[in-house]
């Protein structure tokens, strides 16, 4: 593993990336936005996980003029339960698993941000 790789792993033993610099992401995207006027480029981002950082998502989402966010899910909350979203369509319908959040929010154990 590469030395700046592994200078980000912790004393946990877990990968810590450092912040996503957004600031200087919007002026690249700025940048080549003036250099190539002739192109169609997009201000986007993907935000995996973010019902389990609803403030941090809320800040991104409110200080920048983003053209598209995708966003990803991986594990849900199922009564006080949670369920890796894989695992959830072997035991669940399909119509089940993709209206749980829904669900969650409608009983505040899910972020509004989705």
């Amino acid at each position: 593993m590469p030395a700046r790789y592994r200078a980000m792993i912790g004393d946990d033993g877990r990968f810590h990336a450092p912040a996503f610099d957004v600031a200087g992401y919007a002026e690249a995207i700025d940048r080549c936005r003036s250099r190539y006027p002739q192109l169609r480029i997009m201000f986007e981002a993907e935000l995996g996980e973010p019902h389990w950082h609803p403030t941090q998502v809320r800040s991104l989402l409110d200080g920048y003029p983003f053209d598209r966010i995708i966003g990803s899910l991986h594990s849900l909350v199922e009564g006080s339960a949670f369920l890796v979203v894989d695992r959830a369509f072997g035991i669940h319908d399909a119509d089940h698993v993709v209206r749980l959040p829904e669900r969650g929010a409608a009983h505040g154990r899910v972020d509004g941000c989705l």
